[in-house]
């Protein structure tokens, strides 16, 4: 779940940032009631439902566990108030900053009220990479290049239109891999990176990006091969 990154994208439908905001928490709230009862009906400012009926009912109860993309500390703690498994993306010591305060957030919030009905006990903190696997390390250097900057491209597309620059991912191919924001080569030396990175950051948990920008299907079918067969079986 989240609110969304892009103040430019909610305000081509007239909602500034700060509504947004609350619009999420409203919607995030009728969407727990939603998966808990057998009508939803609710009354917010932004809202209004009655009597809906809920049909389709959660196999994971009270409802499955919930994932939120981190960067600042609000959504920090909106991760740790409500008992949320976590995703951030970027350089090793963003990612590293991030892990370190969300697992302060996760213990302040503890007795938080939304906590108590989560199904999420032990956190999972995920890091996400833009991974590309290769024979060599100069093959996959060769395919990951272009398609980084066609990714970061797409990324940072709009908030550039707007003359404004991001800051969460790291722009350039080069600069990404020495700061552990993208991890290329062989699978020996993903495999070793990722250990590394592991180790340093703190994170348990690792959403690779096999497909992103130009690549090919056929490079990315390949990278997901290699990844499956030679990276994953070196990790309990």
């Amino acid at each position: 779940v989240g609110r969304g990154i892009s103040p430019f994208e909610s305000g081509f439908f007239g909602i500034d940032t700060i509504e947004s905001g609350f619009r999420f928490t409203e919607a995030l709230e009728m969407l727990l009631q939603g998966l808990t009862t057998d009508r939803l009906t609710h009354r917010g400012d932004f809202y209004h439902l009655n009597g809906v009926p809920m049909e389709l009912k959660c196999v994971q109860k009270p409802y499955p566990p919930l994932w939120y993309g981190i960067a600042g500390e609000r959504s920090q703690i909106i991760a740790a108030e409500y008992g949320m498994n976590v995703i951030g993306l970027g350089a090793n010591d963003f990612v590293k900053n991030l892990v370190v305060a969300f697992k302060e957030r996760w213990e302040e919030y503890e007795d938080a009220p939304h906590r108590a009905n989560s199904p999420v006990t032990d956190p999972l903190i995920g890091a996400t990479r833009p991974i590309v696997v290769a024979e060599t390390d100069a093959e996959a250097e060769k395919l990951a290049r272009p398609a980084y900057e066609s990714w970061y491209g797409n990324l940072t597309y709009l908030a550039g239109t707007f003359g404004f620059r991001q800051t969460f991912a790291v722009g350039d191919f080069d600069e990404a891999m020495g700061l552990g924001a993208a991890i290329v080569g062989t699978p020996d030396r993903v495999k070793a990176a990722l250990a590394a990175q592991a180790e340093e950051c703190g994170f348990n948990y690792i959403v690779a990006q096999l497909a992103f920008g130009s690549l090919s299907h056929e490079t990315e079918m390949r990278s997901l091969k290699l990844f499956a067969n030679e990276v994953i079986p070196g990790f309990q």
